[in-house]
């Protein structure tokens, strides 16, 4: 028989779930993404026109919408290694900035717009311009 403390505890974890539906672990505070360490973060990507300038159009898996801001140096890299090779890629500090300012303030977007004409202004001024400085 178990201690009544014990019952208590059982009984409270059930009267939670019937109310809401749903079980609340406390591992939950990670928002369940510890299997996001490596990524993949990038879902796929690829040079548009748009404004007559080429545009890299990103599409960021679960996991790289869910990336903690200061932890997108894996994820940019694996955007360098799948598109830094096209003729359209420079600024890469701009796009950087871009691509942090995304995760920071704009990641429920469908695809994230990384425009390397736009110029390399620091992250700060970047994101007060909504990452299109």
């Amino acid at each position: 028989m178990g201690s009544l403390g014990g019952d208590m505890k059982r009984i409270g974890f059930v009267l939670l779930v019937l109310f809401f539906g749903m079980a609340v672990f406390p591992a939950s505070a990670n928002n369940g993404h510890n299997n996001c360490r490596h990524g993949p973060y990038i879902e796929s990507g690829k040079w548009i026109k748009r404004f007559g300038k080429m545009t890299l159009a990103v599409v960021p898996t679960k996991c790289g919408r869910n990336l903690h801001f200061g932890r997108t140096n894996e994820a940019f890299k694996e955007l360098e290694r799948k598109f830094s090779n096209s003729p359209h890629w420079y600024n890469t500090k701009g796009m950087r900035n871009q691509f942090d300012c995304h995760v920071d303030i704009a990641r429920n977007k469908d695809k994230w717009n990384l425009d390397p004409y736009r110029k390399h202004v620091g992250y700060s001024a970047t994101k007060k311009a909504g990452c299109n400085p």
